[in-house]
């Protein structure tokens, strides 16, 4: 069992964040966080690798200030660079915590893979993993906009990414891609292994959603986890994506269905 301690905002902020953390621990769950590294102190950095965590990511998306600061706006790379060195230091040889780097691949910085790759490297990082899409957290209103922002779509992507990994494979840095799309016939998995749990307490089937308005199946802090996860709507849930009826929520991480190209009989 494994909790996640991360969400829409920077993890550290929350005052109660390593309580949590430590709490998770003492249960015997493996507990991880994503945080933007960007306004650590040494005693978070020192509880960062300290507390029991498993594993650290760390979001950055670009290789350069400049499109760092275009999507992490009133960031500061350098900083941000610093502290992520300043974990990876402090946890010295140490097998745990593992530290990675997160990168979304965006229109404007797929040509920076490989600067990924090497950035990890450079700052004595374990991992890298790529978000190819971007996504529109289930809503209608953001495909339009998520679909342009997207690397996945652009053109030499799959250079850029086999060219990333042959760099990472020399250095030693362990890639990993997330969020490739799903054929139809394909099920995905999440609805089965994992949930969300916004900090209200109530339960979105996918962190690709995130947001209870979209998809809610009940709230922790009025029920039961275990009610939740085998209540009706979770069932009729599952057994959608299982005979490919999939939910609105979810065909952002499906392919469009190609459409069927039929021969015109000739009239007789």
């Amino acid at each position: 069992m494994a909790v996640a301690l991360v969400g829409m905002g920077e993890p550290t902020l929350n005052p109660d964040f390593f309580k949590m953390v430590r709490h998770t621990c003492d249960m015997g769950i493996a507990a991880s966080t994503v945080t933007n590294c960007n306004r650590h102190t040494e005693a978070i950095a020192q509880q960062l690798v300290s507390s029991g965590l498993v594993h650290v990511g760390t979001s950055i998306d670009g290789a350069t200030a400049t499109s760092y600061e275009t999507v992490r706006r009133g960031g500061d790379f350098r900083r941000t660079l610093s502290n992520l060195g300043r974990l990876v230091r402090l946890r010295g040889s140490a097998r745990l915590p593992r530290i990675g780097v997160e990168m979304i691949a965006l229109d404007h910085n797929i040509n920076e893979m490989q600067g990924w790759v090497r950035l990890c490297a450079n700052v004595g990082a374990d991992e890298l993993a790529i978000q190819a899409r971007v996504t529109n957290w289930g809503k209608h209103a953001y495909v339009a906009t998520t679909l342009a922002r997207s690397g996945l779509a652009r053109e030499g992507f799959n250079e850029a990414l086999d060219e990333a990994r042959d760099t990472a494979d020399k250095l030693g840095i362990e890639l990993s891609v997330l969020r490739r799309l799903y054929k139809r016939g394909q099920v995905c998995p999440i609805p089965w292994k994992s949930t969300y749990v916004a900090s209200s307490g109530e339960v979105v089937p996918c962190c690709a959603i995130a947001d209870p308005r979209v998809k809610c199946m009940g709230n922790v802090l009025h029920q039961a986890f275990a009610d939740i996860w085998s209540n009706q709507e979770y069932v009729a849930f599952r057994r959608d994506i299982t005979s490919g009826a999939i939910p609105d929520c979810c065909l952002q991480c499906y392919a469009p269905e190609e459409p069927v190209e039929r021969e015109e009989q000739a009239a007789e």
